[in-house]
Protein backbone atom coordinates (compact mmCIF):
# COMPACT_ATOMS: atom_id res chain seq x y z
CA UNK A 1 0.00 0.00 0.00
CA UNK A 2 1.30 3.23 -0.74
CA UNK A 3 -0.43 6.41 0.55
CA UNK A 4 0.03 10.01 0.33
CA UNK A 5 -1.72 13.02 1.92
CA UNK A 6 -1.94 15.99 -1.26
CA UNK A 7 -2.93 18.53 1.53
CA UNK A 8 -5.16 19.65 -1.07
CA UNK A 9 -7.48 21.84 1.38
CA UNK A 10 -4.67 22.20 4.24
CA UNK A 11 -5.27 25.56 6.26
CA UNK A 12 -1.70 25.97 6.04
CA UNK A 13 1.32 25.81 3.19
CA UNK A 14 0.85 24.22 -0.58
CA UNK A 15 -0.71 21.37 -1.25
CA UNK A 16 1.36 18.76 -2.40
CA UNK A 17 2.83 19.06 -5.89
CA UNK A 18 2.48 15.81 -7.69
CA UNK A 19 6.62 15.55 -8.80
CA UNK A 20 6.66 15.75 -4.86
CA UNK A 21 4.58 12.87 -4.07
CA UNK A 22 6.57 10.70 -7.30
CA UNK A 23 10.10 11.54 -5.75
CA UNK A 24 8.41 9.14 -2.45
CA UNK A 25 6.41 6.49 -4.10
CA UNK A 26 10.13 4.77 -6.01
CA UNK A 27 11.99 4.56 -2.62
CA UNK A 28 9.40 2.34 -0.93
CA UNK A 29 10.33 0.12 -3.78
CA UNK A 30 14.12 0.62 -2.67
CA UNK A 31 14.74 3.29 -5.69
CA UNK A 32 17.52 5.56 -4.33
CA UNK A 33 17.20 9.24 -4.60
CA UNK A 34 20.24 9.66 -7.77
CA UNK A 35 18.03 7.03 -9.55
CA UNK A 36 14.62 8.68 -9.67
CA UNK A 37 14.50 10.76 -12.70
CA UNK A 38 14.09 14.65 -12.30
CA UNK A 39 11.01 15.89 -14.39
CA UNK A 40 7.36 14.72 -13.87
CA UNK A 41 6.79 12.75 -17.00
CA UNK A 42 9.63 10.32 -15.76
CA UNK A 43 9.11 10.01 -12.54
CA UNK A 44 5.26 9.28 -13.45
CA UNK A 45 6.60 6.68 -16.11
CA UNK A 46 8.67 4.90 -13.73
CA UNK A 47 6.00 5.24 -10.86
CA UNK A 48 3.96 2.96 -12.94
CA UNK A 49 6.47 0.62 -14.00
CA UNK A 50 7.23 -0.11 -10.39
CA UNK A 51 3.50 -0.48 -9.50
CA UNK A 52 2.46 -2.97 -12.45
CA UNK A 53 1.50 -6.12 -11.66
CA UNK A 54 2.33 -5.60 -7.90
CA UNK A 55 -1.41 -5.29 -6.32
CA UNK A 56 -0.59 -2.52 -4.52
CA UNK A 57 -3.15 -0.35 -3.23
CA UNK A 58 -2.75 3.61 -3.73
CA UNK A 59 -4.04 5.52 -1.14
CA UNK A 60 -4.27 9.81 -2.19
CA UNK A 61 -5.81 11.85 0.19
CA UNK A 62 -7.22 15.16 0.47
CA UNK A 63 -6.83 15.85 -3.13
CA UNK A 64 -7.49 19.43 -4.48
CA UNK A 65 -8.22 18.71 -7.89
CA UNK A 66 -7.84 16.06 -10.97
CA UNK A 67 -4.48 17.45 -11.98
CA UNK A 68 -3.31 16.85 -8.83
CA UNK A 69 -4.34 13.20 -8.47
CA UNK A 70 -3.83 11.86 -11.77
CA UNK A 71 0.50 11.50 -12.35
CA UNK A 72 0.50 9.07 -8.70
CA UNK A 73 -2.82 7.15 -10.29
CA UNK A 74 -1.43 3.73 -10.97
CA UNK A 75 -1.31 2.92 -14.81
CA UNK A 76 -2.47 -1.04 -14.14
CA UNK A 77 -6.07 -1.81 -13.24
CA UNK A 78 -4.23 -5.00 -10.91
CA UNK A 79 -3.68 -1.93 -8.78
CA UNK A 80 -6.59 0.06 -7.11
CA UNK A 81 -6.90 3.53 -5.90
CA UNK A 82 -8.51 5.13 -3.55
CA UNK A 83 -9.04 8.90 -3.85
CA UNK A 84 -10.56 11.21 -0.85
CA UNK A 85 -11.55 14.95 -2.03
CA UNK A 86 -13.66 17.23 -1.06
CA UNK A 87 -14.49 18.09 -4.39
CA UNK A 88 -15.94 15.97 -6.90
CA UNK A 89 -13.41 14.99 -9.96
CA UNK A 90 -15.51 15.10 -12.74
CA UNK A 91 -12.70 15.31 -14.93
CA UNK A 92 -11.52 11.88 -13.97
CA UNK A 93 -13.86 10.04 -16.86
CA UNK A 94 -15.07 6.59 -16.36
CA UNK A 95 -13.83 6.38 -12.61
CA UNK A 96 -16.21 4.28 -10.48
CA UNK A 97 -16.86 6.91 -7.55
CA UNK A 98 -18.42 5.98 -3.93
CA UNK A 99 -19.87 8.75 -2.53
CA UNK A 100 -20.30 9.18 1.44
CA UNK A 101 -23.40 11.66 1.76
CA UNK A 102 -22.62 15.15 3.72
CA UNK A 103 -23.84 14.29 7.50
CA UNK A 104 -23.37 16.66 10.04
CA UNK A 105 -23.06 14.99 13.57
CA UNK A 106 -25.02 17.42 16.39
CA UNK A 107 -22.28 19.70 18.00
CA UNK A 108 -20.98 18.21 21.08
CA UNK A 109 -19.22 20.89 23.65
CA UNK A 110 -15.68 21.16 23.60
CA UNK A 111 -15.63 18.88 19.83
CA UNK A 112 -15.04 19.67 16.36
CA UNK A 113 -17.60 17.96 13.41
CA UNK A 114 -16.75 17.66 10.17
CA UNK A 115 -18.20 15.97 6.86
CA UNK A 116 -16.58 13.63 5.04
CA UNK A 117 -16.67 12.45 1.00
CA UNK A 118 -14.91 9.55 -0.30
CA UNK A 119 -14.06 8.64 -3.49
CA UNK A 120 -13.12 5.09 -4.89
CA UNK A 121 -11.37 4.89 -8.22
CA UNK A 122 -9.98 2.48 -9.94
CA UNK A 123 -7.49 3.53 -12.59
CA UNK A 124 -6.72 1.63 -16.31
Amino acid sequence: MFSARLRGFAPTGPAAAPAAVLETFPRLFGVTGDRTPYGATARTALHRQLLAGSGSLVVLGDAADAEQVRPPLPGDAACPALVTSRRTMRALPGVPRLTRPHRMAQPRPGRATYTAKWRITGWA
